[in-house]
């Protein structure tokens, strides 16, 4: 039998082996991206609605049964640069049951982990395994009870894997699937969790098959190991699924009665929403942990920074720190209190195909008026009005030079 050999890398030296590589500027990335397509971003704002639309539909059944989904209105609107496409942010609470929410935590989580196991030695032996609660939890149960019932099980598992075979722990993600059936015991919630694992030392098939069977039996429930990690989709899912979509219930599913997380009815939210109300349903640990802290610490994201002709590429993307703004001290205008803020440019986005199939750089901004009747109201829109200027420029630049390339590509 072929040896199995795992790479030896201390926890520490491959996180600052990650974050030592060279990151680049925000400015460097809307240079590259800002006027750009692909075939597949023209079904992002089709997806968007349907996310807004889901989410909208939970907010109203969640405030039927008395849980205020939505802060309080703010007057904050994100403006398209090149298309000029207004929309209002949304004003919900982060809550796992909103679409808006977990799509965008699901997203970044997904960049982050792509990065992380692409920069990687030996990215073969990063795994994935699937554990389930057993039983199902029948519906207005003591799902928290359970619930940590089984995260408790999970820890002791990955403790003592990592003190009998090498095992590190980087991501446990955590699923809810919910069915509606006339079947004993197989009507109610139930919980999975998807860890990525690695081992830290070199095994031996023969040790290999009984780490297995051990997790097997020590987890008392069902646990499967599923292969190398390929995708970071495959573990940084939906918390609880949509009735359709992309991510949502599949249509074999349906007919085994289950549901998605718009399907249910306003009590059966309210109670899923006090089971899991401030619990941590994704969880990073070790190497993982310690290199999405590094991002926090360098003010760095994961983002697409490819240029023209080449495929997509995730890089560390260094943002400008921003400092607080104290009127009385750094600006000559000073507002009164009883004024209306307008025009307040908040920030700018990367380039992204929000409004459109083209990937554009978005403003953010608070009281959005075109009369505006203060200064600061007029220094605003003049940064509203120099930047859609440089994204127009941008956008042509690029896409001129996509559609030569794609010319000269295609040309024989």
């Amino acid at each position: 039998m072929q040896r199995i050999n795992f790479t030896l890398i201390h926890c520490s030296e491959k996180c600052d082996m990650l974050c030592a590589k060279r990151s680049i500027t925000a400015e460097s990335v809307i240079n590259r991206r800002c006027g750009i397509s692909y075939p597949s971003s023209k079904y992002y704002p089709r997806e968007r609605e349907y996310i807004r639309a889901a989410t909208e539909k939970i907010a109203n059944q969640l405030e039927i049964a008395g849980i205020p989904a939505r802060t309080a209105s703010r007057d904050i609107f994100i403006i398209g640069e090149v298309t000029g496409g207004v929309e209002r942010i949304s004003t919900y609470r982060r809550i796992h049951l909103l679409p808006e929410f977990s799509q965008s935590h699901k997203s970044k989580l997904i960049r982050q982990l792509t990065y992380f196991l692409n920069s990687v030695p030996s990215r073969n032996y990063y795994r994935y395994a699937v554990i389930t609660s057993g039983d199902r939890v029948p519906w207005f149960s003591d799902l928290d009870r359970i619930r940590k019932r089984f995260i408790k099980n999970i820890a002791r598992w990955s403790s003592e894997a990592r003190a009998k075979f090498g095992v590190e722990v980087l991501l446990r993600s955590e699923e809810m699937t919910f069915r509606k059936s006339n079947i004993c015991a197989q009507d109610g919630v139930h919980l999975h969790a998807n860890i990525v694992y690695r081992m830290e030392r070199r095994v031996s098939p023969q040790k290999w098959r009984v780490f297995l069977k051990w997790s097997r039996q020590r987890v008392g429930s069902y646990w499967r190991d599923c292969g190398p990690l390929r995708s970071a989709q495959a573990v940084a899912r939906y918390v609880m699924k949509l009735s359709t979509g992309k991510c949502g219930v599949q249509q074999s599913e349906k007919e085994r009665d289950y549901l998605g997380i718009d399907e249910l009815i306003p009590l059966e939210l309210a109670w899923i929403y006090a089971e899991t109300f401030r619990k941590s349903l994704v969880r990073c640990y070790g190497t993982f942990a310690k290199f999405r802290k590094k991002l926090i610490e360098n003010s760095e994201t994961i983002n697409c920074g490819n240029q023209i002709g080449k495929s997509p590429t995730l890089y560390r993307v260094k943002h400008k720190r921003r400092n607080n703004i104290n009127f009385n001290k750094t600006s000559k205008i000073k507002p009164k209190n009883n004024t209306r803020k307008e025009n307040v440019v908040i920030g700018r986005t990367l380039p992204q195909p929000r409004f459109s199939d083209v990937f554009e750089t978005c403003s953010i901004v608070l009281g959005l008026t075109n009369n505006p009747t203060t200064p600061l109201g007029v220094r605003g829109l003049n940064i509203i009005r120099i930047r859609a200027k440089q994204a127009a420029r941008l956008s042509k630049r690029n896409s001129e030079r996509q559609l030569l390339f794609r010319r000269e590509y295609r040309s024989p």
